[in-house]
Formats: structure tokens, C-alpha cells, sequence
């Protein structure tokens, strides 16, 4: 797995990419036919270079403009609804600062699963290689007493020790298979000391020497890579000259992922610039505005308390206003009391009270001593009768 040491610098080589300049990236390629081949196969796929152009930045201003304007017209028509507690809100339209960290880490990790396709795109030879003393290794099978006995050594089992073993730290690494080689008889001891040779040394010497080639070159050609960031599982020696044959797209596909994530990435961390460049723009220009629509709300919170008031004097100056009307528990006749004393008050601190009560008289509404009738309930009437008793 990459460590965090590597994926911090390559987070920071990805923070630190011009979002208006950036060609597309390819990685670190040795070969520069190879990286100019690969240039063009990611372009073409993308659409040109990763970096926003100024043609695109126009854009992103004209399409950042029309939403300030509609955030400001959604803004405004709720600031102007008096039903909205809106005493805290800042009619400015506010910037934004995006956390662009857990994007940033993402496009890391792709670009080292590119770098380890760079690698292995690089190692084409070596794997070349492991596959052709793949298939120039060959098992013995000879009886021994009653049983069979294979000599030499299993190609596939020696890889995947060897591969497992590349990406891992000593305490997780597992033992590499050794060849099991012949053991020399009694005839054979005694036919090497008259001729000075034995057939059972020389195979063995080649199959020593077929493992210890096989193994050196596994271990080059996976020292370094994390297979774990290559889309192609690689479980045989099989597998891996399909990789070898393929290898090419397989690093091109990788590229143009990443550079499309990259391109999404530049282009979203651009726009954010441009839209709080605008953002700001658009406040400075419309302070004047604002300052209106803070004085058209004011204005209409005074007319709907001017015309609750002046609904709550046309109410008890009603010739047919009975207090029966009003609740007679605690709450209901506190809450009355108060909007009678507030609605009189109101009236009377801007000089309309008045003027409101000789209007009403004008209207035939209301007497010169107003006059508010009662109807007396059951209780009442037999208080009264029987104080008449009395």
C-alpha cells in the first residue's frame, strides 16, 4: 500500500497543478516517444489539455453571474416576506470555500496506480523474460522405490511467492518455495569418482540455476510495484503475459482516468475562484440595493402593524362588539387586554389615534363617549336580583 509519506507528496504535487495552464499529465516516462504517444491519446480522449482555458473561464463567469442573480432574486423575495424571521440575515450573497482535501487525496491515488503502470509498462522486457524461462523449465518425474518423485520446482507457486513478497514488509513476507533437487545414489557416487562427472549434479546445477534466474528476475520486475493499483489481476504466470501484451492500453486507460478526475478537479477548484470573484463583484455593485430592500421590508412591517392595529380600534369601537365574545380564562383575556392596549398605543405614538376615533364618529361607528354594549350572563342577573331582594 502507498504510505502516507507518498501520498502527502503527491496530494501536494496535485494542490500545487496551475488550474489554467496544466497540460496533461502523464507521469514520469522514460521513453519520450512513449510519453508523447501517450500525450496525444489522453488529449484526444479529453478533449485537449487539463487546465481551464480562457474561453472556458468566460464561461464560467457568465454562468456564475446568472446564478448571483437568481440567488439574489430568491434571497430578496424571501428577505421581503415579514413572515420570515430573517432580523440576522446579510442581503450580501456569501462566498465559498471549498474543502477540496478528500478530492485531492483521490487524484493521488490514482496518479501513483498510473506510476505503477509506468513501471511495469517500462519492465516489458523483463517480463518478456520470466515468461520465456517460464517455458524453458521442465519437471523430472522419476520412481523412487514405489513412489513417484517431481524435481525441479513449481513456476507458478515460486512467482506468486516472490510477487507477494515485493510490496511487503519483512514481517509479512512468506517463504519462497525452494527447488527440490535429486539426491545422488551409491552408483552414482561411484560413476563420478571414475569419470569425474554426475548426471545428477548437472540437472541439479540447472535447475538451480533456472530458479535463481527465475527468481532474480520476479524480483525485478515487481520490486517497487503495488500490484493492488493494477485493474488486472495477475495470479499466474499466464496472467502476466496477458499484462505484457496489453500493457500499453492498460496504462493509457489508466491516464485518461486520471486525467479526466484531474480535469473535473481544476475545472470545480477554478470555477470556485472565478465564483467568488464575481460573488464579490456583485455585492460591491449592489450595496444600493440593498440598503432599499432592508427599507422596503421596514416599511411594509409598519403597514401590517398599522393595519393590525387599526383592525383591532375598528374592532372595539364596533357598535356590536359584546365582551362575550372574548375568552374568559386568564390567557384569553390577558392576550386581549394586550392587543387593545399595543393596538391603541401604536395608533396614539404616530398622532393617528385620534384621528382614527373622529373618523369612526364620522362614520356614524362610534358616539362621542363610546359606548361598548354587555350582555349579562345567568350569574349576573341572579347576583343582581337577589341584591334587589335584600
Amino acid at each position: 500500500m502507498i504510505t502516507e509519506e507518498k501520498l502527502e507528496s503527491l496530494t501536494g504535487f496535485i494542490r500545487g497543478l496551475d488550474t489554467s495552464s496544466s497540460g496533461v499529465v502523464t507521469g514520469n516516462i522514460k521513453d519520450f516517444g512513449e510519453q508523447k504517444s501517450l500525450e496525444d491519446r489522453i488529449s484526444r480522449e479529453i478533449g485537449g489539455n487539463v487546465g481551464v482555458s480562457v474561453n472556458k473561464e468566460n464561461k464560467f463567469k457568465e454562468r456564475a453571474l446568472t446564478e448571483c442573480e437568481k440567488e439574489w432574486v430568491d434571497k430578496k423575495n424571501y428577505y421581503l416576506d415579514i413572515n420570515n424571521n430573517v432580523e440576522k440575515v446579510d442581503l450580501g450573497l456569501k462566498t465559498n470555500n471549498q474543502d477540496f482535501s478528500t478530492f485531492e487525496k483521490e487524484l493521488a491515488s490514482h496518479f501513483f496506480a498510473l506510476s505503477q503502470y509506468n513501471m511495469l509498462a517500462e519492465r516489458k522486457q523483463l517480463i518478456k523474460d520470466v515468461v520465456e524461462i517460464n517455458g524453458s523449465v521442465t519437471y523430472l518425474v522419476e520412481k523412487e522405490g514405489k513412489n513417484f518423485e517431481r524435481y525441479g520446482f513449481d513456476k507458478d507457486s515460486v512467482f506468486n511467492a516472490v510477487m507477494h513478497n515485493s510490496s511487503m514488509s519483512d514481517d509479512k513476507k512468506i517463504e519462497v518455495p525452494r527447488p527440490k533437487l535429486k539426491k545422488m545414489s551409491f552408483m552414482d557416487k561411484v560413476k563420478k569418482r571414475f569419470t569425474g562427472k554426475s548426471e545428477v549434479e548437472e540437472y541439479n546445477k540447472k535447475i538451480q540455476k533456472q530458479y535463481d534466474e527465475f527468481t532474480g528476475k520476479v524480483e525485478k520486475l515487481f520490486s517497487g510495484i503495488d500490484l493492488g493499483y493494477i485493474s488486472r489481476s495477475i495470479n499466474q504466470i499466464s496472467d502476466l503475459e496477458k499484462v505484457g501484451d496489453s500493457i500499453e492500453d492498460l496504462r493509457a486507460y489508466s491516464a485518461i482516468d486520471f486525467n479526466k478526475r484531474l480535469k473535473d478537479y481544476l475545472e470545480a477548484k477554478r470555477y470556485e475562484a472565478v465564483k467568488n470573484s464575481v460573488v464579490r463583484d456583485f455585492n460591491e455593485q449592489h450595496k444600493d440595493e440593498f440598503a432599499e430592500v432592508k427599507g422596503i421590508r421596514q416599511e411594509r412591517i409598519e403597514e401590517a402593524k398599522l393595519a393590525k392595529a387599526t383592525a383591532v380600534v375598528d374592532k372595539i369601537s364596533d357598535g356590536q362588539f359584546r365582551d362575550v365574545d372574548v375568552a374568559k380564562d386568564d390567557a384569553g383575556k390577558k392576550k386581549e387586554t394586550e392587543e387593545r392596549y399595543e393596538a391603541r398605543k401604536y395608533l396614539k405614538d404616530r398622532g393617528l389615534l385620534q384621528s382614527k376615533l373622529e373618523q369612526l364618529r364620522g362614520l356614524g361607528q362610534l358616539s362621542s363617549k363610546p359606548v361598548v354594549k354587555r350582555e349579562m350572563s345567568k350569574d349576573m342577573v341572579r347576583q343582581v336580583s337577589q341584591g334587589g331582594r335584600q
